[in-house]
């Protein structure tokens, strides 16, 4: 699969759609967030550069990263990773997938198990607790309206809690709108 970055790097199209903001440092509203985000990534991720146009949206973006991606949540950290890795592949964002990927990578998860939980997450070497939660996260960017309640059951009976599931949800959806603005607004990897 092509995705859109690439073919645009290879006809030398510019991807970017929206003009990032200009002099970060002047933007008051957000250098207290900007200081986070560089010492959490070491540097401030396009998105990011991206969302400052509107501060009010790249605190509230920024918000819901570090809710569902870092606090204390049911969900081990690993496993909110593989869920966004997940998501971010079914929907071919290769920005999303690298961001994911490298905080999967930082749980002391092996490349080659990121590359099997991108490829095939049910022939992936992780427990089956893991891949019942990443086979909910599948089905609900792929046909949500086929989930059933004996898929519900199955995450009971496998240790999930209701919050747990919610919190999967949540996930869900974050990563989901992660990579479908990275693509709609041609934001690039960082090089």
């Amino acid at each position: 699969m092509v995705v859109a970055w690439r073919l645009a790097f290879k006809l030398g199209v510019d991807m970017a759609r929206i003009k990032a903001a200009e002099n970060l440092e002047t933007i008051r509203e957000i250098q207290d967030e900007l200081k986070i985000i560089k010492k959490r990534f070491g540097t401030i991720p396009n998105i990011y550069k991206i969302l400052a146009i509107r501060p009010q949206l790249f605190c509230h973006f920024s918000d819901a990263r570090k809710t569902l991606m870092e606090s204390s949540g049911v969900l081990e950290p690993r496993l909110r990773y593989m869920v966004a890795v997940l998501v971010s592949r079914i929907i071919n964002c290769h920005y999303a997938y690298s961001w994911f990927s490298l905080g999967l990578r930082q749980q002391d998860v092996s490349y080659d198990v990121v590359s099997a939980i991108s490829q095939d997450f049910r022939a992936a070497p992780i427990p089956e607790q893991e891949k019942a939660i990443l086979a909910y996260a599948d089905k609900l960017i792929r046909s949500p309206f086929s989930i059933s309640d004996r898929e519900f059951e199955r995450l009971r009976i496998l240790g999930f809690s209701e919050e747990a599931v919610l919190e999967t949800t949540m996930l869900v959806g974050f990563a989901e709108t992660f990579s479908r603005m990275t693509l709609a607004l041609g934001i690039e990897l960082e090089c």
